[in-house]
């Protein structure tokens, strides 16, 4: 009841205009600790997200900078949240986003009241630094920030998520998590950085205050694409759909300015990464597939460039190095004649020429060579030592292997009859010498992936043996995009050179009917499936379709009624009777 008391007089003393607030509390000498605070009409964030998402990333962003507005004021008034999460934020329908439930928050500078060794809050939202047991500051709440950021852009899923919550928090402590551009890919790198910079592993790293998180997620978001926080939520709220098109639409027109202006300076980072939130927008983009292509021809220039200069550099080098030892080991000619004439001459004994030919002749009626004649004495001494260093040698004794010893008696062992060899056809050996040939995706910032090998974005010339290989296209940023498998055959004489092209497709969409009974649900006259179940939409293009659908029930029918059908989205109705 003391820490009741304590902490409902601290945030009853915040005023903010992003907090909730809070009229009047109970004393300790009340019969029931009560909170009264203001009603507020609107649904938490991560309903909000449920129920209006996915959010433009600029638009999702602006309501988490107004949070860290609400938290730099608290941490001003030196209280530390210690929950904060899309569940404990307000999207009021009047446009208000307002930070809430401070029944765990941590007063600065007062003695704990809190269980020793009790862990309070959510561990998806939880700092590394609390689960280790440290010291709880407002760094705490910037890293709780940054995962919040990360839940709204990425449409409600988590950085960390596990089975059980050990699992959750050791994941947090390891400090590795999916980057959100993979699971949103219309998120711009500012944002990413946004979002490690808060969740930096250790506290020092991170941002200083929520009021620089609100700095430079503002920084992060071009002008005059979005209207201020409290219209843009009240035109979510009003019409979604119509507010989430006009957005994308005037995000589409700045990143085009964008890709104009990064072009003349040729900051190839910047350049990429406009491209890809363009191609997730519209993956037939043309000015950034030109881009993309412009792009891929400088990288492939400047390889060719480092290799030359390579080239070059080693060519020099062996060059340069076999000099260098010629000269080391190579004598002058004036150390050469000193060597000559200081050179001490040794004695060296001479080889006994050999007996000329005319020197000789044979005997035939003896059969056998004889020496009539020598040149001189050495070189009958020669002949005489070399005939008495012959030594003679005794034969080998050699035993038959084909007897055996049975009894004391020798068999004869019969020799294996022979077969004469069956003439067969020798199998072919199959040619494994790789083909070179070229794998085009469409779109072009798809990767392509061989195996389980990256080999590139777009257009990729790749070797493979012949024989059967898996091709995997990824968009990584396209939220429409599905990953797509083929499978490809190389023949070596048909497959060398030539251009293989495979287009990404895309998710399917998404369908979930509510009705009062269960009932069947009928799309443009075709049966689809059953109310209370998800229902598959195979799109065949990333741009939505709008059907109509009809349910019968029994003997009710709902509907007809259009829908909007949009890769990788659910799309939800509710008849009521």
């Amino acid at each position: 009841r003391i820490r009741f008391q304590r902490e409902a007089k601290s945030v009853a003393s915040l005023r903010h205009p992003n907090i909730l607030q809070v009229f009047d509390y109970a004393t300790p000498d009340e019969i029931e600790p009560f909170i009264i605070m203001e009603y507020v009409d609107g649904l938490t964030l991560r309903r909000f997200i449920e129920q209006h998402g996915p959010l433009v990333p600029e638009a999702a962003a602006r309501i988490v900078s107004e949070v860290a507005r609400g938290l730099s004021s608290a941490h001003e008034a030196n209280i530390v949240h210690r929950d904060l999460k899309p569940e404990n934020i307000m999207i009021g329908r009047d446009g208000r986003v307002l930070l809430m439930d401070f029944g765990i928050a941590h007063v600065m500078g007062v003695t704990k009241l809190t269980m020793t060794g009790a862990l309070v809050g959510s561990p998806a939202h939880m700092a590394p630094e609390i689960i280790e047991g440290s010291e709880i500051g407002p760094s705490s709440d910037i890293w709780a920030l940054g995962t919040v950021l990360y839940s709204v852009l990425a449409n409600g899923e988590l950085p960390f998520v596990g089975r059980t919550p050990h699992e959750v928090m050791k994941k947090i402590l390891d400090g590795e998590y999916t980057d959100v551009r993979t699971i949103a890919p219309m998120v711009g790198s500012a944002l990413t950085e946004v979002i490690a910079k808060c969740m930096a592993r250790d506290p020092a790293q991170r941002y200083t205050s929520a009021q620089s998180v609100a700095e430079a997620i503002d920084n992060a978001i071009p002008r005059d694409i979005l209207p201020k926080t409290r219209p843009l939520i009240q035109s979510i709220y009003d019409d979604p759909e119509t507010s989430r098109s006009e957005f994308i639409l005037k995000l589409q027109e700045s990143l085009e300015l964008q890709l104009t202006q990064v072009q003349t300076t040729g900051d190839r980072t910047r350049q990429l990464d406009v491209i890809n939130r363009l191609l997730a927008i519209d993956p037939d983009h043309v000015e950034a597939r030109q881009g993309l292509t412009k792009l891929a021809r400088q990288s492939l220039v400047r390889r060719w460039i480092r290799l030359s200069a390579t080239g070059i550099l080693l060519t020099l080098a062996l060059v340069f190095g076999f000099q260098h030892i010629g000269t080391e080991d190579a004598p002058t000619s004036s150390e050469a004649d000193i060597e000559i004439v200081t050179q001490p001459t040794t004695p060296t004994k001479a080889k006994p020429a050999p007996p000329e030919a005319s020197e000789a002749r044979y005997d035939e009626t003896a059969g056998a060579t004889k020496a009539i004649r020598r040149s001189s004495e050495d070189a009958q001494q020669v002949a005489g030592a070399t005939a008495s260093q012959r030594k003679t040698r005794k034969p080998r004794k050699t035993t038959r292997p084909n007897r055996i010893k049975r009894n004391r008696n020798r068999l004869k062992v019969q020799p294996p009859i022979r077969k004469l060899p069956i003439e067969t056809e020798k199998p072919t050996a199959i040619d494994k010498t790789p083909v070179e040939l070229t794998i085009f995706a469409d779109p072009p910032a798809a990767k392509v992936f061989v195996g389980e090998k990256f080999k590139g974005f777009g257009r990729v010339k790749v070797s493979l043996t012949p024989g059967k290989h898996k091709v995997t296209l990824q968009h990584p940023n396209c939220l429409a995009c599905a990953t797509t498998v083929y499978y490809l055959n190389v023949d070596k004489e048909r497959s060398a050179g030539q251009e293989f092209r495979y287009r990404i497709k895309y998710k399917p969409a998404q369908i979930l009917i509510r009705t009062p009974q269960k009932g069947r649900v009928f799309l443009e006259g075709s049966y689809v499936g059953e109310t209370g179940r998800l229902i598959r939409i195979e799109m065949p293009q990333g741009k939505h379709l709008v059907r109509e659908i009809k349910v019968l029930s029994g003997t009710e029918v709902y509907g007809p009624q259009k829908i909007k059908l949009e890769p990788g989205i659910v799309s939800r109705v509710s008849f009521s009777p």
